[in-house]
Protein backbone atom coordinates (compact mmCIF):
# COMPACT_ATOMS: atom_id res chain seq x y z
CA UNK A 1 0.00 0.00 0.00
CA UNK A 2 1.44 3.36 -1.01
CA UNK A 3 1.51 6.33 1.36
CA UNK A 4 2.72 9.64 0.06
CA UNK A 5 2.63 13.36 0.59
CA UNK A 6 0.26 14.90 -1.88
CA UNK A 7 0.49 17.86 -4.21
CA UNK A 8 -3.32 18.09 -3.88
CA UNK A 9 -4.99 19.96 -1.03
CA UNK A 10 -5.63 16.66 0.80
CA UNK A 11 -2.24 16.14 2.48
CA UNK A 12 -1.55 12.44 3.06
CA UNK A 13 -3.35 9.74 1.12
CA UNK A 14 -3.12 6.01 0.66
CA UNK A 15 -3.90 3.68 -2.26
CA UNK A 16 -4.34 -0.09 -2.43
CA UNK A 17 -3.71 -0.58 -6.14
CA UNK A 18 -2.22 1.05 -9.18
CA UNK A 19 -4.86 1.12 -11.89
CA UNK A 20 -4.08 -0.71 -15.11
CA UNK A 21 -6.38 -1.03 -18.11
CA UNK A 22 -7.89 -4.51 -18.62
CA UNK A 23 -6.77 -5.69 -15.17
CA UNK A 24 -8.55 -7.55 -12.39
CA UNK A 25 -8.74 -4.29 -10.44
CA UNK A 26 -10.47 -2.54 -13.35
CA UNK A 27 -12.96 -5.40 -13.57
CA UNK A 28 -13.67 -5.29 -9.82
CA UNK A 29 -14.23 -1.54 -9.84
CA UNK A 30 -16.51 -1.84 -12.87
CA UNK A 31 -18.56 -4.57 -11.16
CA UNK A 32 -18.82 -2.45 -8.03
CA UNK A 33 -19.79 0.77 -9.81
CA UNK A 34 -22.05 -0.43 -12.59
CA UNK A 35 -23.21 -3.98 -11.80
CA UNK A 36 -24.47 -3.52 -8.24
CA UNK A 37 -21.88 -5.77 -6.61
CA UNK A 38 -21.61 -3.75 -3.40
CA UNK A 39 -19.93 -6.66 -1.61
CA UNK A 40 -16.78 -5.80 -3.57
CA UNK A 41 -16.71 -2.38 -1.88
CA UNK A 42 -17.21 -4.01 1.51
CA UNK A 43 -14.42 -6.51 0.79
CA UNK A 44 -12.00 -3.77 -0.31
CA UNK A 45 -12.94 -1.56 2.65
CA UNK A 46 -12.31 -4.38 5.11
CA UNK A 47 -9.01 -5.22 3.43
CA UNK A 48 -7.75 -1.65 3.38
CA UNK A 49 -9.12 -0.99 6.88
CA UNK A 50 -7.16 -3.92 8.29
CA UNK A 51 -3.97 -2.64 6.70
CA UNK A 52 -4.51 0.95 7.83
CA UNK A 53 -5.33 -0.11 11.38
CA UNK A 54 -2.17 -2.21 11.59
CA UNK A 55 0.02 0.50 10.05
CA UNK A 56 -1.35 3.44 12.08
CA UNK A 57 -1.21 5.64 8.95
CA UNK A 58 -4.49 7.31 9.86
CA UNK A 59 -4.54 6.55 13.58
CA UNK A 60 -5.71 10.02 14.57
CA UNK A 61 -8.63 10.54 12.20
CA UNK A 62 -12.08 11.31 13.52
CA UNK A 63 -14.18 9.76 10.73
CA UNK A 64 -14.71 9.15 7.01
CA UNK A 65 -16.83 11.04 4.51
CA UNK A 66 -17.88 9.05 1.45
CA UNK A 67 -17.81 11.32 -1.60
CA UNK A 68 -21.51 11.94 -2.26
CA UNK A 69 -23.33 11.44 -5.53
CA UNK A 70 -25.57 14.06 -7.05
CA UNK A 71 -29.21 12.96 -6.51
CA UNK A 72 -29.64 12.32 -10.26
CA UNK A 73 -26.70 9.90 -10.37
CA UNK A 74 -27.81 8.25 -7.13
CA UNK A 75 -31.27 7.69 -8.62
CA UNK A 76 -29.73 6.16 -11.75
CA UNK A 77 -27.38 3.76 -9.91
CA UNK A 78 -29.49 3.18 -6.81
CA UNK A 79 -26.53 3.33 -4.43
CA UNK A 80 -23.21 5.08 -3.89
CA UNK A 81 -20.43 2.53 -4.37
CA UNK A 82 -18.14 4.54 -2.11
CA UNK A 83 -20.55 4.24 0.83
CA UNK A 84 -20.13 0.47 1.23
CA UNK A 85 -16.34 0.84 0.98
CA UNK A 86 -16.30 3.73 3.46
CA UNK A 87 -18.60 1.98 5.94
CA UNK A 88 -16.36 -1.10 6.04
CA UNK A 89 -13.27 1.11 6.34
CA UNK A 90 -14.78 3.16 9.17
CA UNK A 91 -15.92 0.01 10.99
CA UNK A 92 -12.41 -1.49 10.81
CA UNK A 93 -10.83 1.72 12.12
CA UNK A 94 -13.61 2.18 14.71
CA UNK A 95 -14.48 5.72 13.61
CA UNK A 96 -17.81 7.14 12.45
CA UNK A 97 -19.01 7.24 8.86
CA UNK A 98 -20.17 10.82 8.36
CA UNK A 99 -22.62 10.92 5.46
CA UNK A 100 -24.34 14.22 6.21
CA UNK A 101 -21.35 16.58 6.29
CA UNK A 102 -20.71 17.09 2.58
CA UNK A 103 -23.24 17.16 -0.24
CA UNK A 104 -22.91 17.44 -3.99
CA UNK A 105 -24.65 20.41 -5.52
CA UNK A 106 -23.36 20.00 -9.07
CA UNK A 107 -24.08 17.01 -11.30
CA UNK A 108 -20.60 16.46 -12.71
CA UNK A 109 -19.70 14.27 -15.65
CA UNK A 110 -18.05 10.91 -15.03
CA UNK A 111 -14.29 11.18 -14.53
CA UNK A 112 -13.69 8.36 -17.00
CA UNK A 113 -14.45 10.90 -19.74
CA UNK A 114 -11.71 13.33 -18.63
CA UNK A 115 -7.96 13.47 -18.70
CA UNK A 116 -6.52 13.84 -15.21
CA UNK A 117 -5.67 17.51 -15.62
CA UNK A 118 -9.33 18.44 -16.28
CA UNK A 119 -10.86 16.53 -13.35
CA UNK A 120 -10.21 19.23 -10.75
CA UNK A 121 -11.92 21.79 -12.97
CA UNK A 122 -14.96 19.52 -13.36
CA UNK A 123 -15.47 19.20 -9.60
CA UNK A 124 -14.83 22.86 -8.83
CA UNK A 125 -17.76 24.13 -6.76
CA UNK A 126 -19.42 20.69 -6.95
CA UNK A 127 -19.51 20.15 -3.17
CA UNK A 128 -20.78 22.07 -0.17
CA UNK A 129 -20.46 21.56 3.56
CA UNK A 130 -23.50 21.03 5.74
CA UNK A 131 -22.72 23.22 8.74
CA UNK A 132 -25.83 21.79 10.45
CA UNK A 133 -24.10 18.40 10.68
CA UNK A 134 -23.78 16.99 14.18
CA UNK A 135 -20.11 16.18 13.53
CA UNK A 136 -17.75 18.93 14.61
CA UNK A 137 -14.35 17.27 14.28
CA UNK A 138 -12.14 17.23 11.22
CA UNK A 139 -12.72 14.21 8.98
CA UNK A 140 -11.06 12.81 5.86
CA UNK A 141 -12.72 11.83 2.62
CA UNK A 142 -12.63 8.44 0.95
Amino acid sequence: MAKTQSTTPFGIFSAMFFFQKDSLVESMIYQLKYKGQQEIGTFLGNWMGSYLKESNIFSEIDGFIPVPFHPKRFKKRGYNQVSCFSKALADKLEVPLVEDYVYRNKNTKQFAHFVKSNRWEEVKDAFSVNFESKHEKDVIDS
